[in-house]
């Protein structure tokens, strides 16, 4: 399906969604009732010139799955929590000042 095209393309051969701006910057923005509508709610995935960006714009956490489990979390308050095996075994990095513990 392609957005801002008449021959969408995909790096697969699986049915993609192709959006393609006619400037700089393509946006796929993310919303539901409970972040609102607006462009400051939800989150985007976009791309501007040649840098890609994974906008989170409510208080809460980006988290990441793989093969069922969640991997990584980056929270609210800026920690990144990375769990490598699935189990409650995980490492998590946060900053106070200039100091970054792990």
């Amino acid at each position: 399906m392609g957005i801002g095209t008449s021959s969408p393309s995909g790096a697969y051969t699986q049915p993609s969604l192709h959006i393609h701006a006619t400037g700089n910057g393509s946006e796929l923005h993310l919303t539901d009732v409970t972040t609102g509508a607006t462009s400051s709610d939800g989150m985007s995935i976009f791309q501007y010139a040649n840098d890609g960006y994974i906008h989170m714009r409510e208080n809460g956490s980006l988290r990441t799955y793989v093969n069922g489990s969640e991997r990584m979390r980056i929270s609210s308050d800026g920690s990144c929590r990375w769990t490598p095996d699935g189990t409650s075994q995980d490492m998590t990095l946060t900053a106070s000042g200039n100091l970054l513990s792990l």
